[in-house]
């Protein structure tokens, strides 16, 4: 088995090679220069035929914009060929439910049933005026993720900088007043959710893995002390892959380091017990039946090219997929750069140049 290290501004790490997948790639929508028009965060839906994605005029990651020139379009695979029509403008962010519903932000979160062709409001933005003398008032949400089960959507109500991730209850229609941290997994039944929140002390900055219990809304910690950056809880498992990095600080003071170096740890829930399982160190974005991953690495500078690598959960191995793509999404939004089909056999991403392409495997 070959192996090559590569390094990046941000990080080193080990590629070890895995059996070649046999796959297919082709454009899915092609950015015009010219005319300032890129494409981004593609969302597969469940049936597998349509496709939610935003057509963007003039955009940049991390624009503050607030949905302006951005709109939210639709194809739908008929006959071997994509149709694309407008469904909205002024949003960004689309979600699917396992049920085929889509959220989005536009004025705040929003969900369409295409079944129905209604659009409904769930949250809104209040955003900033220019003559706004309370600026720390001003905020707006969008959609990041919906329980397996569909009831539930946890959306991001954002004050500039800083976020909190609350959860939306569809079946009670409102906020069930809950902030859950910025880094989160669902439980496959959708009753529970484990969620890593930072506090911050003598400018260190440890963290807890907490357990929701969503109907009871009560929380258990379950690991304390390590920095997390990310959590993938497989479906229907006792243990959640949690990625511990170094303790970021300013200012003296001593380090939490991870047991065994940065990386991907498996934690069980039962026995609280930490066995590290692979040394990448970015966020990785599972397959919905979690056989496989891809993450995004690259430069820092975001005007610089990022890469896109896909790996298989059985044993960590990962190789390059596909370079030259949109650079890593803000963790605050989780803009979804990427996104997998139900039966992770399609995958959509985004190239540093605005196209939108398509993998089958």
């Amino acid at each position: 088995m070959a192996t090559k290290a590569l390094a990046y501004s941000a990080f080193v790490f080990t590629i070890l090679t895995t059996a070649a997948v046999s796959m297919t790639e082709y454009t899915f929508r092609k950015a015009d220069p010219k005319s300032k028009i890129t494409y981004h965060s593609p969302a597969i839906c469940p049936d597998g035929r349509t496709i939610a994605y935003v057509r963007a005029e003039n955009w940049k990651p991390g624009s503050q914009l607030f949905n302006k020139g951005e709109n939210i379009y639709f194809a739908v695979l008929s006959n071997g060929h994509w149709k694309h029509r407008l469904l909205i403008s002024e949003s960004d962010s689309p979600v699917w439910s396992p049920d085929g519903l889509l959220a989005f932000d536009h004025k705040g979160v929003a969900v369409y049933d295409p079944h129905t062709g209604r659009i409904t409001q769930l949250t809104r933005s209040r955003y900033p005026k220019p003559d706004d003398s309370d600026e720390a008032q001003a905020y707006y949400h969008h959609p990041l993720h919906f329980s397996p089960d569909g009831r539930y959507l946890v959306y991001n109500c954002e004050f500039y900088e800083s976020g909190d991730f609350r959860i939306y209850d569809s079946k009670l229609h409102k906020d069930l007043g809950i902030d859950i941290g910025n880094r989160f997994a669902w439980s496959s039944d959708g009753t529970r959710l484990v969620a890593a929140w930072d506090w911050y002390m003598d400018q260190k900055v440890p963290t807890r893995l907490i357990m929701w219990n969503i109907k009871s809304r009560k929380w258990r910690t379950m690991l304390r002390n390590y920095r997390i950056d990310n959590i993938v809880w497989p479906n229907g498992k006792d243990y959640a892959w949690v990625l511990i990095v170094d303790v970021l600080k300013e200012g003296p003071g001593t380090d939490l380091r991870p047991p065994q170096g940065p990386g991907y740890y498996r934690f069980d829930f039962r026995t609280r017990k930490l066995t590290k399982v692979s040394g990448i160190t970015q966020w990785i974005v599972p397959s919905p039946d979690y056989r496989r991953f891809v993450f995004q690495s690259g430069p820092k500078d975001k005007a610089k090219t990022s890469s896109l690598y896909i790996g298989e959960t059985g044993n960590w191995q990962f190789r390059l997929l596909a370079g030259g793509v949109a650079a890593p999404w803000d963790w605050l939004q989780q803009s979804m750069y990427v996104g997998w089909s139900l039966d992770g056999k399609t995958l959509a991403y985004t190239t540093k140049l605005g196209d939108i392409r398509i993998i089958k495997l």
